[in-house]
């Protein structure tokens, strides 16, 4: 772990609302793994998790979609010569792809698809097999092609059916579950519901083989003191930052159930 500061090299619009922000942090680039995290100092008292989307030997970069959060407004905003005080890499991320695998990778939005793409990189690296499923409510919400390695598989789902299949991601695990070696995943909590639903029903192993990413917990301090990552795992409290975010998918079984009744993190 380390801190920095990191300079913007690039800004670029990927879809309507959504961009990518390029920075320049070879020092932290290379000691970043798909799935980990970096806290960034914004304009709140607290610093915030950003995943990166690209780890290249110059540096980083992080997806940002346009929203009400005063965070998420203010780092949209960041021009090109602007810095970043990132901390990190901070946590344990996604499982290193063999040579020859098959990998299925899950992002249910464009802004999902980011921190997949670094172990996609990194799969393709290794002479791995990468079939990407992603979706959106509409064919321009889609997280664009033209961005993607020409090895990958791109399958998309749009609810208005203006792309790919019509429905939710989803919809398209009895096409590819049985086919993978392993899964990685990004998204919300009812995609994870229904990723370890459909893999128990698919694979005769069960959902050993899926890792999740949880996105959505307080990762404020990165090191576990302040306890605001606490998921419920297969072997009692877990913290987020420190055991995750990536997990084995049967080690959320009784998170994601609680939080199915209504319980979401705050």
């Amino acid at each position: 772990m380390k801190q920095g500061a990191a300079l913007i090299a690039r800004r670029r619009t990927l879809i309507p609302a959504v961009w990518e922000i390029q920075v320049t942090a070879p020092d932290l680039a290379e000691i970043a793994g798909p799935g980990q995290f970096f806290l960034v100092a914004g304009p709140t008292c607290l610093r915030r998790p950003l995943f990166p989307a690209r780890i290249v030997p110059e540096g980083l970069s992080f997806l940002v979609k346009a929203g009400p959060d005063p965070f998420v407004a203010w780092l949209a905003s960041r021009a090109v010569g602007d810095s970043l005080d990132l901390i990190g890499p901070l946590g344990r991320g996604f499982a290193v792809p063999g040579s020859g695998q098959r990998w299925l990778l899950l992002g249910e939005t464009a802004v999902d698809v980011g921190p997949l793409l670094p172990l996609m990189e990194r799969a393709l690296a290794v002479g791995a097999e990468v079939t990407l499923v992603t979706g959106a409510t509409h064919s321009v919400a889609v997280f664009p092609s033209r961005v993607l390695p020409a090895a990958v598989e791109l399958q998309v789902a749009t609810t208005d059916g203006s792309l790919g299949r019509r429905g939710h991601v989803s919809d398209l695990f009895p096409d590819f579950l049985p086919w993978a070696d392993r899964v990685a995943a990004v998204g919300s909590r009812d995609l994870y519901r229904a990723l370890h639903r459909d893999s128990q029903r698919l694979r005769p192993m069960g959902d050993s083989f899926a890792q999740v990413l949880l996105t959505d917990v307080p990762l404020a301090c990165g090191v576990g003191a302040c306890q605001s990552c606490a998921v419920e795992g297969g072997r009692g409290s877990r913290l987020a930052c420190r055991e995750g975010p990536a997990f084995d998918l049967p080690d959320l079984e009784a998170e994601l159930a609680r939080s199915a009744q209504g319980q979401e993190p705050s």
